[in-house]
């Protein structure tokens, strides 16, 4: 398992879990207790994932992935796939969510993308 943890964009209206990377063989987040540092439980996603951001108030994840080039966006509950953006590349980075405006900001080496999750970009 591998974390990485880095800086994003400085904005009081964003927020989001920073970069995150996971292994290609084990496709999952984890859910960790962050009083006990123990796993709850583990959230099946897409292969590759290099950043991850949760809208809590919607109880909706958004995973994007280096393998697949796509955006998911999954219930925190149930992990359902409730909607899929695609093909983001080359090479994601950040991800970065405007929950008021229901959008997910996402970064890669080329490019900025409006992921409207829940909301417009417009």
């Amino acid at each position: 398992f591998f974390f990485q943890a880095e800086d994003g964009i400085r904005d009081d209206l964003v927020t989001g879990v920073q970069t995150c990377a996971l292994p290609i063989y084990q496709p999952e987040l984890w859910i960790i207790d962050p009083k006990t540092a123990s796993v709850e439980r583990r959230f099946p996603t897409q292969p590759g994932v290099r950043t991850a951001a949760v809208d809590v108030a919607r109880g909706l994840v958004l995973t994007a992935s280096v393998i697949t080039g796509q955006v998911l966006v999954q219930d925190l509950d149930d992990a359902h796939i409730v909607d899929r953006f695609g093909t983001v590349m080359p090479m994601v980075r950040n991800l970065e969510l405007v929950p008021d405006r229901g959008i997910a900001l996402l970064s890669t080496w080329t490019a900025l993308y409006c992921i409207p999750y829940a909301g417009s970009c417009e």
